[in-house]
């Protein structure tokens, strides 16, 4: 579990103290039961709002991208411990350090359990479509042909099993998606009984489900040659020269050679319990049973199917249409006629909302707006979908993304646009699982689009310029030592590249980890403030007008036109090494280059003066031509790495007003300063670009100088 980036919860609470805890599920296909041992809970909101009825609660269960809001009440010093609660194990979370008391109002209201009118109305309104068929029927497959060895004869064909009108007489893929073509068997051997694999005893002369788990029965062949070792599927470090049983599991030894081959190795889960088998009956795989079988898996041996049981189309192939304002009712069957029944999380992703009619036919008591609605195995699901949002929409089983979304997240970070057929490369997975946890969390695509902007671009510019830095930088020695350009090349690679290994992606990690650390610890801070103000203990101070800085060389055009590029490029590097050795001691920042020019932001604006000062008195001595520097204060808008705004702009013109080696001042400067170590001349008012009236400006001048 993760809170705040942390693995282990550890919070703070007194006693009578009610506090609002809001859980996702970001989990792929992993099932949390919350709980909270030593205090109070109530359930209060789903996925898209309040419950019709708050209801008081011993334990929340979620789904992967479900979520849930409880109110939390500590009746007891002590320690509440937060759980996540099987029906074999209790898995510890963290916990809160309950101490002192709490006046506050809300613990008195606790008791009262809300009603939502909008909802109860809503419940009213509804009898007819829980009485009323379906519009769609949806059902959940599965078919693992990983589990049936070779049972079935060569392959004389093969199709997508996404696009049926694929077909080939060779192993190959998919030319319009990529998928693997799986193989179409005109002839199967017949078995002459079936088990089993999860309780061998059970057996039959027929096909079937284990009347147990309701795993489908396997066929065991008795005319063939015997294997020479057998494996548990669950714990491959068992093995036999016999047919039998698992010791640790109960569950067939099938012949090693039907399993791939792979390291024995206990999950992890294993060091926390016993095994625990299927016939609890609930519908819920709890734990990760099959965990060998489940790295094996891929799109040939182990197929998640959606099936419309309409039209037979699964998965993408299935094309609903629906207009804004319709309410679709959706009945989410997960079939027990599967190689595998377990339960499976369905979620509807931005075409609306819906509400859970009934379950295996029992109506819903207490309704929620929802997203994602729990299937267990073998149980039906009625669901009206409020069709509210107009656009191409996706419903799966686990966290996705639609197509369009990535396609946009892929672009904002620079990277190629995707193909719709294109699979996601392995390294890309993070970004696919990280942005469910983000819109999870509330924010909207826009906001997502954001992030990707500034990570792209940063990053972008970081491998842009290693590149280039090999070549001019780390090749060039060894050409001057006499080596051609490819030997120069492979040299630097040899000498330089292969000794630093992937130091670029732990260098880019380090320096990343040490500025969060400085923007972490104000951002930190800041909330301190804020609740120590909340509290009536500190008086949080008004945040301080802010200063901005642009800051030209004189004459770098003349500079290129009779000196040349390489001239003009290392005046540049010049100037970006002098103002970052200059802004930092002042509590400023570059806030980006603009060739011959930087833009600048400070804290305060007394440093932004101090630190203009500094500029011009040391860009001669550096060999670089005289500077001219504009400064303003004022309200700015910081966004993606950059600031804007009216302040901003102002600065800009102020700086094409300075002379060479002048430093001037902006009329809104004056009021949050005073003046040290420098004072202040009027030089008069100016008609600036863009802007409504005139401004005054000063020159900031050095005490002592004429």
């Amino acid at each position: 579990m993760l809170i705040s980036g942390e693995t282990r919860f550890s919070g703070e609470a007194a006693v009578g103290e009610v506090v609002r805890l809001y859980f996702v599920n970001t989990a792929n296909t992993r099932i949390f039961n919350f709980a909270l041992r030593g205090a109070r809970m109530k359930l209060v909101g789903g996925d898209s709002g309040r419950y019709e009825q708050e209801t008081f609660v011993d334990e929340v269960m979620l789904a992967p991208s479900e979520r849930a809001v409880l109110d939390v009440r500590f009746d007891t010093t002590g320690e509440a411990r937060l759980e996540h609660r099987t029906p074999d194990h209790i898995y510890d979370l963290g916990a809160f350090a309950v101490e002192g008391s709490s006046t506050a109002a809300a613990a008195a209201s606790f008791e009262a359990l809300r009603v939502d009118p909008q909802l109860t109305a809503e419940h009213r309104s509804i009898d007819g479509d829980v009485e009323r068929p379906p519009d769609k029927v949806l059902a959940f497959v599965a078919s693992m042909p990983l589990l049936y060895g070779d049972d079935v004869a060569p392959a004389t064909s093969y199709a997508c099993p996404m696009h049926p009108d694929v077909t080939s007489t060779e192993p190959g893929a998919c030319p319009k998606c990529g998928m693997q073509l799986l193989p179409v068997h005109l002839e199967k051997v017949t078995p002459t009984s079936y088990a089993c694999p999860m309780h061998p005893e059970v057996t039959s002369p027929e096909p079937g489900t284990c009347p147990k788990c309701g795993m489908k029965l396997l066929p065991v062949r008795s005319e063939e040659p015997s294997p020479a070792s057998y494996v548990c599927p669950m714990h491959p470090e068992v093995t036999s020269s016999e047919p039998g049983t698992c010791p640790k599991c109960g569950m067939r030894l099938v012949p090693a050679d039907t399993l791939p081959a792979t390291e024995p190795k206990p999950s992890e889960d294993a060091v926390h319990h016993e095994h625990q088998e299927h016939e609890q009956n609930d519908g819920l795989e709890w734990e990760d049973l099959m965990p060998d079988i489940n790295r094996a898996s891929e799109p040939s041996n182990m197929r998640w199917m959606l099936i419309d049981r309409e039209s037979g189309a699964e998965n993408g192939a299935i094309t609903w249409a629906f207009r804004v304002g319709d309410r679709v009712k959706i009945r989410l069957v997960n079939e027990m006629e599967s190689d595998h029944p377990m339960h499976h999380p369905f979620h509807v992703h931005g075409a609306g909302r819906f509400l859970v009619l009934s379950r295996d036919g029992e109506p819903e008591s207490n309704l929620v707006w929802k997203d994602t609605v729990l299937v267990p195995a073998g149980r039906t699901v009625d669901v009206l979908l409020d069709v509210s949002n107009p656009g191409l929409w996706m419903a799966h089983c686990e966290i996705d993304i639609p197509f369009v979304t990535l396609e946009r997240i892929y672009v904002a970070f620079g990277l190629p646009r995707p193909a719709p057929d294109e699979f996601v490369r392995e390294e890309d997975l993070p970004l696919v699982k990280f942005v469910p946890v983000l819109v999870g969390a509330g924010l909207s695509e826009g906001d997502v689009l954001r992030l990707a902007r500034v990570w792209g671009d940063s990053a972008r510019r970081v491998a842009q310029f290693q590149s280039h830095y090999l070549h001019h930088s780390i090749e060039e020695p060894f050409r001057q030592r006499g080596l051609r350009d490819n030997a120069a090349f492979e040299a630097a690679l040899r000498e330089v590249g292969v000794r630093s290994g992937r130091s670029g992606e732990g260098l880019l990690g380090w320096l990343f980890r040490r500025h969060s650390e400085v923007f972490e610890t104000e951002h930190l801070f800041d909330h301190v403030e804020t609740a120590l103000e909340d509290a009536g203990v500190h008086r949080k101070e008004p945040r301080q007008v802010e200063g901005c800085v642009f800051a030209d060389l004189s004459g770098y055009t003349r500079l290129t036109e009779e000196s040349g590029d390489e001239e003009a490029a290392r005046v540049s590097l010049k100037l970006a090494e002098l103002v970052n050795d200059i802004a930092s001691p002042h509590r400023g920042a570059v806030v980006k280059m603009l060739g011959d020019g930087v833009h600048f932001h400070f804290k305060d604006p007394h440093d932004a003066v101090m630190a203009s000062l500094e500029i011009v008195d040391r860009v001669q001595p550096a060999g670089l031509p005289p500077a001219h520097i504009g400064v303003n204060a004022g309200p700015m808008i910081y966004d993606e790495g950059d600031y804007f705004g009216r302040t901003v702009n102002i600065a800009a013109r102020i700086a094409s007003q300075a002379g060479p080696a002048q430093v001037f001042v902006g009329e809104d400067v004056l009021p949050h300063i005073t003046p040290s170590r420098f004072r202040l001349v009027e030089v008069g008012a100016f008609e600036l670009k863009g802007i409504a009236k005139p401004l005054m400006l000063y020159e900031a001048i050095h005490d002592g100088d004429a």
